[in-house]
């Protein structure tokens, strides 16, 4: 089930960016540096979290009853971004030789990750003398949606001339990754003395959503010359295009601990429900060429 975001954040970018890196002058005396060049165009990550919760801390001599009735939904939305008639472009040039580090270049387009968290939980910490009661009759909605990325007339263009050192471009473009956990929780720690009672009545549901990747009427170009010819380190490109991936929890849980003398009973009656789609990949006219040189 694919469900539109309600709230997304739109980086709507219509311009031209066109970055140049320049070299150290061939007559300076300090030692050749590399160039370095960062792109990074991200949508807002989101986190969500509804919760109830009892704690008892420690060293406690009485008996501890602890109970949630609560409906929790925790919607979190990743920021979307949509890039539309943009041209980015990189340029590198190494003329000294380039024996120090090497050039790099780094192109990152994601959209952002979300995190939804629907939980009831009951804590009684250790060394407890008496009797623990917990219940939890709850309805937990855990949502999570990862941004999608939208690139439409888009062309990037990346040209490296390295040395001696080598050079790597990285082109990442990647939908975000959404997590969603639904949970029922008791949980006793170790060193109890009295009887432990543990239940959960519940109906969990997570639902996470990778985000899309759309790619339409996009060209990506990378030119790599080596001027050192064979005797310098290689060149590396690598272009990584996904869609974000998607992970959902629907649990009850009932945990007593280490060191306990009295009974345990432990009891879930549940009706939990966890779904998890990754982000699509759609390339519409795409053109992605890679020339790699050695002079």
């Amino acid at each position: 089930m694919r469900r539109g975001p309600s709230r997304s954040l739109y980086a709507l970018l219509i311009a031209t960016v066109m970055l140049l890196s320049m070299p150290v002058q061939a007559g300076a005396t300090v030692a050749l540096k590399p160039n370095s060049v960062n792109v990074t165009i991200g949508g807002g990550d989101a986190s969500a979290l509804a919760e109830c919760l009892n704690l008892a801390k420690e060293k406690r001599k009485g008996n501890t009853e602890q109970e949630n009735k609560c409906k929790n939904r925790a919607f979190a939305q990743g920021g979307d971004v949509v890039l539309k008639d943009v041209e980015i472009k990189v340029v590198q040039t190494d003329t000294g030789g380039g024996a120090g580090d090497p050039n790099t270049v780094t192109i990152t387009i994601a959209g952002g990750d979300a995190d939804a968290l629907a939980q009831c939980l009951n804590l009684v910490k250790e060394r407890l003398k008496g009797s623990v009661e917990q219940e939890n009759k709850c309805k937990n909605l855990a949502f999570a949606q990862g941004g999608d990325v939208v690139l439409k007339n888009v062309d990037i263009t990346v040209i490296q001339e390295n040395g001696t050192a080598g050079g790597t471009v990285t082109i990442t473009i990647v939908g975000g990754d959404a997590n969603a956990l639904a949970e029922c929780l008791n949980l006793a720690k170790e060193k109890r003395k009295g009887n432990t009672e543990q239940e959960n009545r519940c109906k969990n549901r997570a639902f996470a959503q990778g985000g899309d990747v759309i790619l339409k009427n996009v060209d990506i170009t990378v030119i790599q010359k080596n001027t050192s010819g064979t005797s310098g380190a290689p060149g590396t490109v690598t272009i990584t295009i996904a869609g974000g991936d998607a992970n959902a929890l629907a649990t009850c849980l009932n945990l007593a601990k280490e060191k306990g003398n009295g009974n345990v009973d432990q009891k879930n009656k549940c009706k939990n429900n966890a779904v998890a789609e990754g982000g699509d990949v759609i390339l519409k006219n795409v053109e992605i060429k890679v020339v790699q040189e050695n002079a």
